[in-house]
């Protein structure tokens, strides 16, 4: 994978560039852009290494004006690749002929953005895709090996050091823990930001990866379909990576807000492991912990809150047979009621039964009102026996609606990129 530089000339593209206007070095557009600065001082030379886009409002030029032109032979000298200049400081409503001239001289692309576009708004969306193509090889080379290690095709300590960067390796036997990402958009396709056309998951990726990295995790990344696969290596083995994790995907989980705007997020997140090797066994645990989640219940899951469903899992591998059976007992007839009729009675059952009977909550809940959700438990009372909701047999249909989830989880969404 060869990485793609962003250039000037497709920088000029983005939307927020919408009101900007090139005024001379029309034969440096193709030159490359590694980083986007705001420079506000008369001495260039010292805060530039090449190959920037610089932006100013040129107010340390309002005292000497004609320094100006000193300044863009400096910036021409440190290779810069573009200056981008803000109206009404400096030059209230245009730029000089002479400096225009002198930037077409130079090569050097000078733009010009109207006062009212912030320069923030500028650095924050060319460098985030900046940094996104910098590190599009090193993604993709983690994301194999990564993918290897969460499904068993690394099994050796050798073999994981082989792939380990220096910062990964420097973690030596620190904590991690899979989490599970599983992403559904309300509508496809899911559009950009402000009209962009990058697509949305690879922002995502990225966000989630900037915001382990905040909270002091180092993240492995992987992604398949409608899931991205993290291991988050704990930097700070002392504190609650519990709490962390929760703090951090608590916002995320359920909705996100632009440039995500009709993504839902659903996140599993496994058990701890004490090696980077064993990272499997907490990824069948953020799996199995996703699936035990309540479609539209906001907030991440954690496999060790599951409590008792946790011995389900475990029955599900040694005596799966044993399980199908005890769904059966207690919810055959719904399962087979909604397998002839095309009906729901085992997920209003499952909803009903989670809010506590209460008939309000699980009528909205389901989207439905609330006749419907009556005549649908007063089926699922002829199918299953008016006593259905007593203490006894309230419990053990709360297990087999949990075990029915676990024994035939929804089939994940198709996927969003190659």
């Amino acid at each position: 994978m060869t990485e793609h530089p962003l250039t000037i000339r497709e920088a000029m593209t983005r939307p927020i560039f919408r009101q900007a206007r090139l005024v001379a070095g029309a034969r440096g557009l193709d030159r490359p852009i590694r980083w986007v600065h705001i420079l506000e001082v008369a001495d260039a030379d010292l805060w530039v290494h090449g190959e920037e886009l610089i932006l100013t409002t040129g107010v340390a030029f309002r005292s000497d004006p004609s320094m100006f032109s000193g300044y863009l032979e400096q910036l021409a000298r440190q290779n810069v690749s573009g200056l981008g200049v803000s109206l009404g400081f400096l030059f209230k409503t245009s730029i000089p002929d002479e400096i225009a001239h002198l930037a077409e001289k130079l090569g050097l692309p000078l733009i010009v953005f109207p006062k009212e576009i912030r320069f923030i708004d500028i650095t924050q969306d060319l460098n985030s895709l900046i940094v996104h193509r910098h590190h599009s090889r090193k993604l993709k080379s983690e994301r194999d090996w990564v993918d290897d290690l969460l499904h068993r095709r690394i099994v050796r300590e050798e073999e994981l050091e082989a792939v380990k960067d220096p910062a990964l390796a420097a973690l030596g036997d620190a904590p991690c823990r899979v989490c599970v990402v599983k992403w559904e958009p309300e509508n496809e396709p899911v559009p950009g930001a402000e009209g962009s056309r990058q697509p949305v998951f690879p922002r995502l990726v990225y966000t989630l990866r900037s915001l382990l990295e905040q909270h002091s995790f180092h993240p492995l990344m992987t992604w398949k379909g409608n899931r991205i696969l993290i291991i988050a290596v704990d930097r700070r083995p002392e504190r609650s990576a519990t709490r962390e994790l929760k703090s951090l995907f608590a916002p995320l989980a359920g909705g996100l807000a632009e440039p995500f705007r009709g993504v839902r997020l659903n996140i599993g997140v496994g058990g701890p492991c004490r090696r980077l090797i064993d990272a499997h066994r907490s990824l069948k645990e953020a799996e199995q912990a996703l699936i035990l989640k309540e479609s539209g219940d906001p907030g991440p899951v954690f496999f060790e809150n599951l409590g008792i469903y946790q011995l389900l899992f475990s029955m599900a591998e040694r005596d799966r047979a044993s399980l199908e059976d005890f769904v059966q007992r207690y919810l055959g007839p719904l399962i087979e009621y909604d397998r002839e009729k095309g009906s729901s009675l085992v997920q209003t059952l499952r909803v009903y039964l989670d809010h506590d009977g209460s008939k309000q909550v699980a009528a909205r809940k389901l989207f439905i009102v609330r006749q419907s959700l009556y005549y649908r438990l007063e089926k699922i009372a002829e199918l299953l026996g008016p006593d259905f909701m007593e203490s006894e047999n309230r419990i053990a249909l709360q297990v087999a609606l949990r075990a029915f989830q676990l024994l035939h989880p929804e089939p994940a969404a198709p996927s969003p990129v190659s």
